[in-house]
Parts: C-alpha cells; sequence; structure tokens
C-alpha cells in the first residue's frame, strides 16, 4: 500500500514538474562565452585533497576546461589556471543579510574576480543572477548566467532519473559540486575529471562544548576564515542549524551525486574521481 502511495505522489509531481518545465524549459540562460573544443572537463571542488593535486591540474588544465567555485578565486592558483567556468551557489554570496564575517570574505571574493582579464563564464543560480551581475558590469571579460532551478525530488529513483535526463528538473544544488557537475553534464561534456571532492565535511563537524554551536574544522584546500568556520550562523536572527539538519544535506549531497552518475551513464559520458582522497563512491576512481 505504502509502494502505490509513493507511486501517485510521485506521478503527480512528476505531472507539476513537466507542467513547471514549460515555463523553465532551458535550465541555462545567458549570452556566454564559447571555447574550443576541449577534449577534457575538469572539476574543482574545495576539498583538502586538492593541495595534494593541485601541481598536476596546473599542467592539465593548458589543454582542458575547468570549473572552479567559491572562494577559489582568492587563492593563488586562480590565476595559474583561469578557469572558463566559476560557480556560485550558496546564496551567501549575494545576500546582503550575511553576517559581517561573510561579506567581508566575499568583498575579498569580488575583488579578486574584478581582476579577471580572460573571458569567463560565471554561474549561480537565478535568485542571485541579479545581484552578481551588477556588482561585475564592470568587467566585460564575464559572462554570468543563470540556472533555472527546479527543485522536485521523487521517491522512486527512476522517476527521479527520468526527470533529470529529461530536464523536467535539476538537482538539488544543495552543494556547489552538484551544480558544477549538473552544467557539465547538462552542456555534454564528454570526458570529466574531478579533483578535490573530498565529500568529508560530515566527519568535520564538531560542537563547541560552553556554546552549543555547531563548527566545521577545516574543510578546503585553502585557510578557513571565521565565517567558513561556523556552520550555525550565516545570517542574523537566524534560525540555529543544527547538527542533523547539516548530516542530511551532506546525505542529500551524496545522493544528488550518485543520481547524476546514473545519468552521465546514459550519456555515455565518462566522469572519473581524480581525488588523491575522497568519500565520493559514485564514480570510478584512478589515481
Amino acid at each position: 500500500m505504502k509502494k502505490i502511495i509513493y507511486f501517485l505522489i510521485d506521478l503527480f509531481l512528476l505531472v507539476a514538474a513537466v507542467f513547471y518545465s514549460v515555463f523553465k524549459l532551458k535550465k541555462v540562460s545567458g549570452t556566454c562565452w564559447e571555447y574550443n573544443d576541449y577534449k577534457k572537463t575538469i572539476l574543482l571542488g574545495n576539498g583538502p585533497s586538492l593541495k595534494d593535486d593541485i601541481d598536476k591540474v596546473i599542467e592539465e588544465s593548458k589543454e582542458s576546461e575547468v570549473y572552479v567555485l567559491n572562494y577559489f578565486a582568492v587563492t593563488n592558483y586562480f590565476l595559474k589556471i583561469k578557469p572558463e567556468y566559476y560557480v556560485l551557489t550558496d546564496r551567501m554570496f549575494w545576500s546582503q543579510n550575511a553576517n559581517e564575517d561573510i561579506k567581508k570574505d566575499n568583498e575579498d571574493l569580488y575583488f579578486h574576480l574584478d581582476k579577471v582579464d580572460w573571458r569567463m563564464n560565471l554561474i549561480c543560480p537565478e535568485s542571485g543572477f541579479g545581484w552578481i551581475s551588477n556588482r561585475l558590469k564592470g568587467n566585460n571579460n564575464i559572462k554570468v548566467l543563470k540556472v533555472h532551478s527546479v527543485n522536485i525530488e521523487f521517491k522512486t529513483e527512476k522517476i527521479n532519473l527520468f526527470a533529470l535526463i529529461k530536464n523536467f528538473i535539476t538537482p538539488h544544488f544543495i552543494n556547489g559540486l552538484v551544480m558544477v557537475l549538473w552544467h557539465a553534464i547538462y552542456k555534454n561534456s564528454k570526458d570529466i575529471e574531478i579533483y578535490g571532492a573530498d565529500f568529508s565535511l560530515f566527519k568535520e563537524y564538531y560542537i563547541d562544548q560552553n556554546t552549543n554551536d555547531l563548527y566545521t574544522s577545516a574543510s578546503h584546500f585553502y585557510k578557513n576564515t571565521k565565517a567558513q568556520d561556523n556552520a550555525s550562523f550565516k545570517y542574523p536572527n537566524e534560525t540555529k542549524k543544527m547538527l542533523h539538519t547539516r548530516l542530511y544535506q551532506q546525505w542529500s549531497s551524496f545522493y544528488q551525486m550518485y543520481l547524476l552518475s546514473k545519468i552521465a551513464k546514459m550519456k555515455q559520458i565518462k566522469i572519473t574521481n581524480l581525488s588523491s582522497n575522497s568519500f565520493l563512491d559514485s564514480f570510478e576512481r584512478s589515481k
């Protein structure tokens, strides 16, 4: 009986997704830079293992298109790699209600983005498109692309996969690397390599025994700032984030990557996880 109920719910949601997608059939919009046909696409997460792999990435990037995300621009490697794609997914990168520590980090981020002197596409959700476009309008080298998210998730895996491959829905972009990989698949990259995808954040949370606030230890290949360490609060007066919420988000990140691995196989796209240390087990590994 439960399976029948779940199926009927999924069927209803699928019809809703199809109807909604009529208005958002094109999932990415905006004028973008076009590049030569690269044989390989490199996706960079910001996990600690990237420290060990970065020299190899710099060499490989000379003949590959590269995606980076979040605060990668503040590192010394940004100007060495000169990525073709930059992805920002979290609203903290454009929200004016973020706490002062995050605003300080973002000032540094956009200061470095202002210096981009090569053709680069920046990808963000539609909720951040207006603010980011306005902030970067002085740099003609950056084209800002808008992702139209349709966040509907079904109980049945087969329906999830069907809706994803037909572009009725998008994954839940709970993790920046999910949007990075989704976009690479969306534009039909055929040979994808992933670095810095540690996906180890779930084991790095800890509770301050005096304040009972949730924090995370160093989880990036660059040094965390104060704002990036605090996992309880990003915005003034927001509801405190609890550990079970963060762990559920981690589970969702793994599940979205699993679904994308299935989509890639259906589209005959090769994905290799070359991270020297990773909990992401959805893709082939090679070192």
